[in-house]
């Protein structure tokens, strides 16, 4: 699994529609994961994990900072709305091309509480593309550090011809300086591939990072 960070400045927006940070706005990071599988299934047993919103607090990752594995989130489920009640995990029926669907789960970071929205952008016997965003903003010690959408996980499979898999997977982050985010980029990066690792159906690594 090869993982990459690029980091570089965002273009230009106005005040009113960004979050409030206190290091300089106008950064972005971004990281990219690129695997192939074997698995001739893939398409329906990745829709099957993401549809099984409680199972989530399964996915470990590892900790540059505490130099161990932790859970990526203590608390994971399924809501009827971004400001929506919990609800059941999904089911694979659920998340046909164009559907939408909301879940929190509590980070194991100061962010705590995040809701999420997935839309399923494709899903089509030989590609399926899944985008993951923050629904609301995240708040950190009272700040707004995303607005919503700032965070983005980009989830694309495609199948090739000889029936394995192929898998991009970026995430993408903007509204905080890039200070912040080069000082957490290998932080991030191992969060992208914690996700790209349990979508996929394999144990977790310790990612190899470039940073550009």
């Amino acid at each position: 699994m090869g993982v990459g960070v690029n980091i570089g400045p965002c273009d230009a927006v106005s005040s009113g529609g960004r979050s409030v940070c206190p290091m300089p706005e106008g950064a972005a990071l971004e990281v990219v994961v690129a695997v192939a599988s074997p698995d001739t299934a893939l398409r329906e047993d990745v829709l099957a994990r993401v549809a099984a919103v409680s199972q989530y607090r399964s996915i470990r990752y590892w900790s540059d900072t505490r130099e161990r594995w932790r859970e990526l989130v203590s608390e994971a489920h399924a809501l009827t709305g971004s400001e929506g009640v919990e609800r059941d995990d999904l089911q694979v029926k659920d998340l046909f091309e164009g559907a939408e669907f909301y879940f929190a789960q509590k980070e194991n970071t100061p962010a705590g509480d995040v809701v999420y929205r997935t839309s399923v952008r494709v899903n089509q016997p030989d590609r399926l593309v899944l985008d993951v965003s923050n629904a609301l903003p995240v708040r950190v010690l009272g700040l707004t550090f995303f607005a919503p959408g700032d965070y983005v996980f980009h989830h694309d499979f495609r199948r090739m011809a000889n029936s394995t898999w192929s898998y991009d997977g970026t995430l993408s982050i903007r509204g905080c300086g890039n200070f912040y985010l080069r000082n957490k980029a290998i932080s991030f990066a191992s969060r992208m591939a914690a996700l790209a690792s349990y979508l996929l159906g394999r144990s977790p690594v310790t990612p190899p990072v470039r940073i550009h």
